[in-house]
């Protein structure tokens, strides 16, 4: 790949074809085929930056950078560490992670989340709950499976590797079933489409379990009396009149499930971002108990998996210890008396009652209605990242930070598979390590246990208080990782389900699905549009043509944008572009929508 750079740029990747990396001979999909063009950018930070106003910045050096991050955490912590909030991001590496939580954690706080919470955090709480771990699927558990049902992914927008593997898959006999609203490319790889309208996700795994069940007893033999209850009253019939999904398809579905003996359930965002996306998660989870299937959460970044491990969360240290839980993080750590309680969570840092954040790599203002009234109302915003994001016009102080593989690092994808990335270049400028620019920070303000200086060390620390992640002599330099322990043996532990009916009469906005998981940084390039899709049979209602613009009202906000009608969304349903709709609509009118793809809305042409 050729970039027009004179300094430090790479020139080519070579694909590690003759080793067996689980990932598909270490194919890289389109973004990883990228992922070197953003690093020689025009808009890499390159060096400390102290913030004049809003947006103006001039350059300081690291001296006086380091200085004024530890004075201020410092104060808040020694006043009021409650007013301090950490949030990362999901492309950092793991061991940043941890030294991130571990540096807000010894400064008292237990304020630290991710927005890996928003989604893929969804479907880790319902493991943890339901202690499911032996039932997390593998890559090589696609390949010898007999059916797939991939529900609520956008595969071949997003994971075209996958889509890949899932493809041979198929061609060697596997049946594909498809869950999805919207129609697209990766439909066509599908034996069953099945669009339920948005936000009843839930409804249709009930009732695919209630068929079961009816069919032979023993499914329903595994299930608690409660549980069981709630399945009956879900029978295919009402959930055709719920979902939109025809009763004869639901059926057919539940008997492939029947026939299958290797069979696995991949989800995405469209079943997590959801304001039912816990209790369907936990709904598709009793359905791998009963059936004998294995379950894959399909995560939205490269390392959304491995910073949940890491105790990026507000109750949970690494490894998932419930914070009161504390005392062998304070034995690693040396100190004592750790907060046991509960910090906030992403949304209510974001609410209010936090003076100081420390951001790690999370463009939050991008992806977050509301966020950028947030960051501008607080007294002091740290920003440490590798590029000039939208997040960084609102911060006091930016720390440019290098990229994974300036830096080197490790990272889990989420079939649980710790890989090691190498240090290939060096980073631009004055720009240096994430686990450096930690580090430096916890000596200056004289935390105990914080001397690192190479990710290495940090993790050798990772993999004593968690006893499954490798060490440093297990990992680096093993091109096909460390796929993480699954327990044995799942004890089955139901966790409850509640269902809430969608709106009614209403037509439903949900986001589409083109780039909505790109970072930042590449996100321009992936198909921006100013459309919105809409189903030939609202177009009549409301006498639109494709061209005409319309005016989409949710709440007191309005999105004007041009029609296009297309039969791959349904009626009621009209997709748009996720930056269509944080630009334009405000947290109040969309806090729900943070967590969900689908909120009603009115539509009319717009005369304007």
């Amino acid at each position: 790949m050729g970039v027009k750079k004179k300094h430090s740029r790479p020139h080519e990747i070579n694909y590690l074809r003759d080793l067996d990396v689980p990932n598909g001979s270490g194919k890289l999909c389109s973004w990883g085929n990228l992922m070197f063009e953003p690093g020689v950018g025009s808009n890499r930070i390159k060096r400390p930056m102290r913030a004049l106003e809003e947006g103006k910045f001039v350059e300081i050096g690291w001296t006086d950078a380091l200085r004024e991050v530890g004075f201020q955490l410092s104060k808040y912590a020694r006043d009021d560490p409650e007013m301090l909030g950490f949030i990362g991001g999901e492309i950092v590496s793991n061991e940043s992670a941890y030294l991130f939580q571990k540096l807000a954690r010894l400064l008292g706080t237990n304020n630290v989340d991710t927005t890996a919470s928003l989604s893929h955090g969804v479907s880790i709480r319902a493991v943890l709950e339901m202690d499911a771990w032996g039932h997390w699927a593998t890559f090589t558990d696609i390949d010898g499976a007999d059916l797939i049902i991939v529900w609520g992914a956008d595969l071949a927008g997003n994971y075209p590797v996958l889509l890949g593997r899932i493809a041979r898959a198929r061609e060697r006999g596997a049946r594909v079933i498809l869950v999805d609203p919207v129609t697209g490319r990766t439909s066509k790889f599908a034996d069953f489409h099945l669009r339920p309208l948005p936000g009843t996700d839930v409804f249709l795994a009930l009732s695919i379990m209630n068929h079961l069940i009816k069919t032979d007893e023993r499914f329903g033999a595994v299930l608690p009396e409660d549980v069981l209850r709630l399945v009956s009253r879900f029978p295919p019939s009402y959930g055709e009149e719920l979902t939109g999904v025809q009763e004869r398809v639901i059926d057919a579905v539940a008997q492939e499930i029947l026939r299958s003996s290797r069979g696995i359930i991949l989800w995405g965002s469209g079943v997590t971002m959801n304001e039912n996306g816990a209790s369907c998660v936990r709904t598709l989870i009793t359905l791998t108990f009963i059936s004998g299937m294995k379950f894959l959460p399909i995560s939205r970044y490269g390392n959304s998996q491995g910073i949940l491990d890491m105790g990026l969360i507000p109750d949970l240290l690494p490894g998932y210890i419930p914070c009161g839980e504390r005392g062998d993080f304070q034995k690693a750590w040396l100190v004592e008396g750790l907060n046991p309680n509960p910090g906030k969570s992403l949304a209510e840092m974001l609410d209010g009652g936090i003076d100081v954040f420390y951001i790690l790599g999370a463009d939050l203002t991008r992806h977050i209605p509301g966020a950028l009234d947030t960051l501008r109302n607080a007294e002091f915003v740290i920003l440490q990242d590798s590029f000039m994001t939208e997040t960084a016009k609102f911060a006091d102080i930016i720390l440019p930070s290098a990229l994974l593989y300036e830096e080197g690092g490790s990272t889990t994808n989420f079939e649980r598979r710790v890989l090691w990335c190498g240090k290939a270049k060096r980073p631009p400028g004055e720009a240096r390590g994430a686990v450096s620019i930690l580090g430096e920070i916890g000596k200056a303000m004289n935390l105990p246990s914080f001397g690192y200086t190479f990710p290495e060390e940090v993790l050798r620390e990772i993999s004593l208080l968690i006893p499954e992640y490798p060490g440093p002599r297990k990992l680096v330099g093993i091109p096909e990782g460390v796929l993480l322990e699954r327990p044995p043996g799942v004890k089955r532990r139901f966790a409850s389900v509640i269902p809430s009916r969608p709106p009614e009469g209403e037509i439903l906005l949900i986001r589409g699905h083109s780039g909505r998981f790109m970072p930042g940084l590449l996100a321009g390039r992936m198909g921006e549009t100013d459309t919105a899709l809409i189903s030939p049979e609202d177009a009549s209602r409301l006498g639109v043509s494709s061209g005409d613009k319309i005016a989409i009202e949710v709440g007191d906000n309005k999105i004007v944008v041009r029609a296009k009608i297309s039969n791959r969304t349904l009626k009621g349903v009209v997709v748009v572009h996720w930056d269509l709709v944080r630009a334009a609509l405000s947290l109040g009118s969309l806090r729900n929508f943070l967590v969900s793809k689908a909120c009603p809305c009115r539509i009319r042409r717009d005369e304007m």
